[in-house]
């Protein structure tokens, strides 16, 4: 008969913890980043379907740029680096 008393006020007790825990959970506001969160919140949810279609492109744009700005020396730079590796 305790045993059951005690069993119930613990399981009574955990769940009011929970409760307590899933409230203070639901209680934290959104994240936002200020101006940038419609950016970020389209952005985000193009590249959780396909992040493919939007890295590789930009990666492709922002390797021409550095070659670009850098000249030669971008190059001589990776070959090193290669070669120390």
């Amino acid at each position: 008969m305790k045993k059951k008393k005690l069993s119930q006020k613990f399981s009574q007790n955990l769940l009011r913890q929970l409760s307590f825990k899933q409230d203070e959970v639901s209680q934290l506001p959104p994240q936002t980043m200020g101006p940038l969160t419609p950016i970020y919140k389209k952005a985000a949810s193009r590249l959780k379907v396909n992040p493919w279609k939007i890295l590789i492109p930009i990666s492709l744009i922002l390797a021409l740029l550095v070659l670009k700005m850098t000249g030669l020396f971008s190059v001589k730079l990776v070959s090193v680096l290669q070669q120390a590796f």
